[in-house]
């Protein structure tokens, strides 16, 4: 894909895009830091972020939104949230969105039924996740949704699977949770 027909930079209203995070370490972290969150709040940006991208995408598809009292089922059973957002496409062929920002501060993504990507993965110190790296990722996911290079499903021995693609890579891995049939956009 050239640049005149990269997908839009959802979010960029949120100003994320200006900012960058320097790493903490230079070679392996400390053991300390393994067990350590000294700065959780430098994830809350990552939540602006993501209400922008919802207003993005509420503005640019035709989506019903949802404002939901919270989200059950696979990684959200663990995690607690301040706001849920759902975004439900009027094709229903195509796969729903929800963002819950979790109090940590940080991100649940479910696509679809069943498929999450939680931002930051874990928060430590030692894993040292930086915002920017976050924003991209997120882009990826949301690129892949609205592009038609989501789906997610069961395989013949039960297990549930999800798959992102774009025009930069994919990643596919097990879901958290069961359910039934194949979706995608």
């Amino acid at each position: 894909m050239d640049a005149s027909t990269d997908p839009p930079r959802w979010g960029a209203a949120s100003g994320v895009d200006a900012l960058e995070w320097p790493s903490r370490w230079r070679g392996d972290p400390p053991a300390e830091a393994y067990s350590r969150v000294s700065d959780a709040e430098r994830y809350r940006v990552l939540q602006a972020f993501a209400s922008a991208v919802v207003d993005d995408l509420e503005r640019e598809f035709a989506v019903e939104r949802q404002e939901l009292d919270g989200l059950s089922g696979g990684t959200a059973d663990h995690v607690e949230f301040d706001r849920v957002v759902g975004l439900v496409p009027a094709d229903r062929a195509a796969a729903p969105l929800v963002v819950g920002l979790t109090r940590f501060p940080g991100v649940l993504l479910r696509f679809g039924e069943q498929s999450d990507v939680v931002l930051p993965r874990c928060g430590c110190d030692a894993c040292d996740e930086l915002v920017q790296d976050l924003r991209d990722e997120l882009r990826f996911h949301i690129d892949a949704l609205v592009l038609g290079g989501f789906a997610e499903g069961i395989s013949a021995g039960g297990a549930r699977w999800h798959r992102f693609v774009t025009s930069r890579g994919s990643t596919s891995a097990a879901a958290a949770a069961d359910g039934a049939g194949a979706r995608g956009v």
